[in-house]
């Protein structure tokens, strides 16, 4: 006779608890196979369906197909600007370039601002050739740079086909390159993202 005629018994009372932890976990992995939202990652970026825009007043004149802001063939930009702030001036300059360059083939820029009518009036009438809007009670840059936990401005979106291709400042070494290739459709975020750091090791090999 066992001196221990319990101990089985004790054992089998540890497996249900153990079943109880696995089951647990098993569920978990259920339910975030069921609904992946819950594990992903809303914030707005490069490969994101681009929203809508939503534009008060345009100071000087509305572009056209802006209803239909991101859609079809053409290659939208649209650059959160204020009006006194130089780094949204000096990106004005390199916007207005790629307005002249690309137009033609499709190239759309609109400035939207943080500032009161007056103010981006004076912008767009110095700085801009381009349409600029102030922004409706700011939804376009909730729409966008709070979605993307992005603040300040001085900052663009490039949209082609629906998807956000670029986001960064207009000034960017990167801007104009990936603008020339965006408007004839041969522009890949992904490649782009990879070859990164080549291009960055060739840039500090120039520079030294």
């Amino acid at each position: 006779m066992s001196r221990f005629p319990h101990a089985p018994s004790l054992r089998l009372r540890c497996v249900p608890h153990r079943l109880h932890a696995m089951l647990a976990i098993l569920l978990s992995a259920f339910a975030l196979a069921a609904n992946p939202a819950v594990a992903q990652d809303d914030t707005l970026k490069v490969g994101s369906t681009s929203p809508a825009i939503t534009a008060a007043d345009w100071a000087n004149g509305s572009p056209s197909g802006a209803s239909g802001f991101g859609q079809g063939s053409r290659t939208w930009v649209l650059h959160f600007c204020e009006a006194n702030d130089a780094g949204s001036k000096r990106s004005a300059t390199a916007l207005n370039e790629a307005v002249r360059k690309f137009r033609r083939s499709g190239l759309r820029v609109v400035g939207l601002s943080t500032d009161g009518l007056a103010a981006t009036n004076t912008f767009a009438q110095k700085s801009a050739q381009y349409p600029v809007a102030v922004d409706n009670e700011k939804q376009t840059y909730q729409a966008f740079m709070g979605a993307a936990k992005r603040e300040g401005t001085n900052v663009a979106f490039v949209v082609r086909k629906g998807v956000i291709i670029w986001i960064g400042s207009p000034t960017s070494p990167d801007f104009a390159p990936m603008i020339e290739k965006a408007v004839v459709g041969r522009y890949n975020p992904s490649l782009a993202k990879r070859a990164e750091p080549t291009i960055r090791a060739a840039n500090e090999a120039i520079r030294v």
